[in-house]
C-alpha cells in the first residue's frame, strides 16, 4: 500500500500558482519572468492543465521547471484537452483566438472554453487518455507529474473500473506520484463515495461552505480567491455588513485589500491540510498576494466569527 500523500517540501497550507493566465501576457517572456516572479517569492507548487493556453501553459511551465524540478511540486490534468489545431498555433495567434472566445464567453458561466473537448462526462476511453496524459508530459519536459488530476469529472466518472485501473498504471508507472480529481463543489458533494486511489481533491474555494468531510486523509487545494474578494467588495454598500465585519476581524471589506486579506485569511483557516491556488499575470499582484499570504495577521477567532456572520448574511 502506498504512503500517505506528503508533499515533503513545506508544511502546509501552502499558496500555489495557477497557469491558467498565462496566456494574458503579451509574450512568451513575459508568461515566464510570471513564474519565475512567483518561485522566488517561495512560491513551490505550480498547477497547470492541458487547456490552459491550449498547451501553451504546459509548454512554458515545462520550460520553466526543466532545471528546478526537484523544487517544486508539479500538478497537471486530464480530462479537458485543447484542439489538436489549436495546441500547434504559434503563442501571438493562440493568445488572439482565447481573446476572441473570452468575449464571446463574457455573459456565460460554467461552460468550457471554445476548441476544448471534454471526456470527463461520458465513457472511459482509456486510448485517448493514456495519449492526453504523454501529450502533457512531453509539453512539461519531464518524465512524470508529482499530482494527475482528472478534470472537471464526477464521482462516477472517477470511480469507473477501467479508469481505476489506468490511474493505477500511471502510478506504477511512476508517471504521477498521486491522482486526485479537480472539479466544482457542486459535483463533489458526494465525496465520501469517491474511490481511495485518489489522494488530492482540488475545488472552487468558498467563503462560507466546504466539502463533506471523509475518513480519507487527502490533500485538499481551493482556488478562485479572487471571485470571493469580488463578492466581498459587490457586499460592501451593505452597512450592517461591513460593520460586523469591522468589528468581527478589523477589516473593511469595502477595500480590495482588505477584502483580500480576509479571502485568503478563511481560505488558509478553513483548508489547513492544502494548498490555496491564485492565478495572476501581473508581477505585482503576485507579489502582493505572496506578501499578505505569508504575513497571515488574523487570528482563527476572529477568522471564525467572520465566516459565522457571512453565513448569516447569505441564507
Amino acid at each position: 500500500m502506498r504512503k500517505s500523500f506528503n508533499l515533503n517540501l513545506q508544511p502546509l497550507p501552502a499558496l500555489g500558482f495557477g497557469t491558467s493566465n498565462l496566456l494574458h501576457h503579451t509574450s512568451l517572456s513575459h508568461a515566464m519572468r510570471s513564474l519565475h516572479v512567483a518561485f522566488d517569492q517561495g512560491i513551490w507548487y505550480f498547477d497547470t492543465a492541458p487547456i490552459y493556453g491550449y498547451g501553451w501553459a504546459e509548454h512554458i511551465l515545462g520550460e520553466f521547471v526543466k532545471d528546478k524540478r526537484q523544487d517544486l511540486i508539479l500538478a497537471t490534468k486530464m480530462g479537458l484537452e485543447p484542439h489538436p489545431l489549436l495546441s500547434h498555433l504559434p503563442f501571438g495567434v493562440v493568445r488572439g483566438i482565447r481573446t476572441l472566445t473570452k468575449i464571446r464567453r463574457s455573459s456565460v458561466s460554467g461552460i468550457i472554453p471554445a476548441g476544448t473537448t471534454q471526456y470527463t462526462e461520458t465513457t472511459m476511453d482509456i486510448v485517448r487518455t493514456r495519449k492526453s496524459l504523454e501529450q502533457s508530459l512531453r509539453r512539461l519536459k519531464t518524465d512524470s507529474v508529482d499530482i494527475l488530476l482528472l478534470h472537471e469529472g464526477t464521482i462516477d466518472y472517477a470511480n469507473q473500473e477501467e479508469l481505476l485501473k489506468f490511474l493505477e498504471e500511471v502510478l506504477s508507472s511512476g508517471k504521477a506520484k498521486e491522482v486526485g480529481i479537480g472539479s466544482s463543489i457542486e459535483k463533489l458533494q458526494n465525496i465520501e463515495a469517491l474511490s481511495k486511489l485518489y489522494r488530492v481533491i482540488q475545488t472552487d474555494f468558498s467563503l462560507v461552505s466546504t466539502l463533506p468531510p471523509t475518513d480519507i486523509p487527502r490533500l485538499t487545494n481551493v482556488y478562485g480567491v479572487l471571485k470571493a474578494v469580488k463578492f466581498l467588495l459587490g457586499q460592501s454598500n451593505r452597512p450592517e455588513l461591513r460593520n460586523e465585519m469591522i468589528n468581527a476581524c478589523g477589516l473593511d471589506i469595502q477595500s480590495s485589500a482588505d477584502a483580500l486579506r480576509l479571502s485568503l485569511g478563511i481560505a488558509r483557516y478553513t483548508n489547513p491540510n492544502g494548498v490555496t491556488i491564485f492565478s495572476s499575470s501581473h508581477e505585482n499582484h503576485i507579489r502582493d498576494m505572496i506578501s499578505i499570504w505569508n504575513q497571515n495577521e488574523i487570528n482563527d477567532q476572529a477568522l471564525l466569527n467572520s465566516i459565522s456572520i457571512l453565513k448569516s448574511y447569505s441564507t
